[in-house]
């Protein structure tokens, strides 16, 4: 069975996920979940695909990203800090525009 997607860029984490899932970095519980938010299947709710990118601010006042799904749980988050809150934000608009470019490491 061929596998749909909600979106380039949830085809893209999906992968991602998927590859890390294969090397055992990621659990078959946390797989489902993204299988549930990634893919398109009648039989998965269909509020978990919305991701939104939320900005804030850390302990230490530096501007930091994460992506948050419909539920709650957060997919992903900067590894790095940002000084103002417009690099922030041009971070997010880097990611979004990588699209199908995002591979495991």
């Amino acid at each position: 069975m061929t596998k749909t997607y909600r979106s380039k860029a949830l085809a893209a984490l999906h992968e991602t996920m998927s590859d890390l899932h294969a090397n055992g970095a990621l659990s078959d519980a946390r797989m489902r979940d993204f299988d549930a938010i990634c893919l398109n299947d009648a039989a998965g709710p269909r509020n978990a695909g919305h991701l939104v990118f939320q900005m804030f601010q850390d302990a230490n006042r530096a501007w930091r990203w994460k992506l948050v799904d419909s539920r709650g749980r957060v997919i992903a988050q900067s590894e790095i800090t940002y000084t103002t809150r417009e690099k922030a934000l041009r971070a997010i608009e880097a990611v979004k525009a990588a699209g199908l470019s995002i591979k495991a490491a």
